[in-house]
């Protein structure tokens, strides 16, 4: 799941109050994304998320900043095309910490995995309000899915005898996921989804948790 900070401010939405519902949902991760606040905001954001999560089965992921994971006891962090290499970000973290990269084309998933990426965010694959982006990454890349769960290029045969570059590290799909499109990710073999609108801004938070976890797990 993804607490996207400037659609809580837009809707009053208290963050600590919905990552307790998140919690208590049984979310198995949380990912904070802030581009809108200052750094001292966004650490002190962090180092309250992550004393909700702790003890808790839910791993709790900061977006963008290594440093602020790291001082706040987070779980890991969540790494854009443009932000710090993930090699550095390994490198201030290591290993015990997760790094997730987002990724919208195979060519990005593949260098993601070589350089160290323990999961990957795959998308936007559908037209999100709350990610600006230049391209969608679209239901074309999903269906590259084989049924072990990795990506092969589309369109695409390796040489005879040879066998085609694979993402091998966990993948989640992203971006206006909703529990109308989601069967459709599925359908494509997708088996990991994170969801933001579509839980933070609906009645009842948890019951949307435990609705898509229903989904997935009966996929």
């Amino acid at each position: 799941m993804l607490i996207d900070a400037k659609v809580c401010a837009d809707r009053g939405i208290d963050i600590f109050g919905l990552a307790e519902k998140l919690r208590d949902a049984g979310a198995g991760l949380v990912q904070l994304r802030d581009k809108i606040s200052s750094r001292c905001r966004i650490k002190e954001e962090a180092a309250g998320l992550a004393a909700v999560f702790a003890g808790s089965e839910t791993l709790f992921i900061l977006n963008d900043h290594p440093d602020i994971a790291l001082d706040c006891g987070c779980d890991g962090v969540h790494l854009g095309q443009s932000d710090m290499a993930a090699h550095e970000a390994r490198r201030l973290l290591g290993r015990e910490k997760l790094i997730g990269i987002s990724c919208s084309s195979l060519e990005q998933a593949l260098a993601a995995q070589s350089a160290g990426a323990d999961y990957l965010g795959i998308g936007p694959v559908f037209p999100t309000a709350t990610k600006e982006c230049s391209a969608y990454a679209g239901m074309a890349l999903v269906g590259d899915l084989v049924p072990n769960g990795t990506l092969v290029p589309q369109g695409t045969l390796a040489p005879k005898g040879a066998e085609a570059p694979t993402v091998k590290v966990p993948f989640f799909c992203i971006g206006g996921i909703c529990a109308a499109n989601l069967p459709e990710l599925l359908r494509a073999g997708a088996g990991r989804v994170a969801v933001c609108s579509a839980v933070i801004t609906a009645a009842d938070p948890a019951a949307e948790v435990e609705r898509f976890t229903a989904l997935l797990r009966w996929r």
